[in-house]
């Protein structure tokens, strides 16, 4: 068994969110799954971005607007949203307080795990 905390995983800081590898291939020698925690400050955005692994993201506190190619939707507590993979996706905070949500999907490879969470 491997057990991780935000305190000894890697985590990579940008304008406007913080993340985190919980477990990664990096970090636990996962063989399949990652799992990542993001805190996305009022008015802050995760970037657009793509890659080719399915994605679900699990919303625990706040409140986003969730891009996923052409469509918008509103994103809160409780929610799950499920992205195909190879599709562009981000999402804004545009509530008052921190959003923060779990990511889960298949591993990304230590190469790339070290440049999104290069600390």
């Amino acid at each position: 068994m491997i057990v991780k905390g935000v305190e000894n995983v890697p985590v990579g800081v940008y304008d406007g969110f913080t993340t985190w590898l919980l477990i990664g291939e990096k970090n636990a020698r996962a063989k399949e799954v990652s799992i990542q925690l993001t805190h996305v400050d009022p008015g802050g955005a995760q970037f657009i971005h793509s890659h080719p692994q399915e994605q679900c993201y699990y919303i625990i506190s706040g409140c986003g607007l969730m891009t996923v190619g052409d469509e918008e939707e509103e994103a809160a507590a409780g929610r799950a949203v499920l992205i195909p993979g190879g599709a562009p996706h981000g999402i804004r905070n545009n509530g008052t307080e921190t959003l923060v949500y779990l990511t889960a999907n298949m591993i990304f490879g230590v190469e790339k795990e070290s440049m999104i969470w290069p600390k």
